[in-house]
């Protein structure tokens, strides 16, 4: 929750969006879309960046 305060503004195709956080709000099917992939490879990089933590860690501890 106080990680992300801002609106969120999606661009499509030139035309701009903006989604007031914690109300309510219909949006076209597209931009829905876009939110959701987005929300998806959010997801995605976040496992990739665990992951080499990950392996930054054991690699840390094979050196010692």
């Amino acid at each position: 929750k106080d990680k992300y305060k801002d609106d969120v503004l999606v661009i499509l195709n030139g035309q701009s969006y903006l989604i007031k956080r914690g109300v309510t709000a219909e949006i076209p099917r597209k931009v829905y879309d876009v939110l959701k992939c987005s929300d998806e490879q959010t997801g995605v990089a976040a496992d990739i960046i665990s992951r080499y933590e990950e392996e930054y860690e054991e690699s840390k501890g094979a050196l010692n």
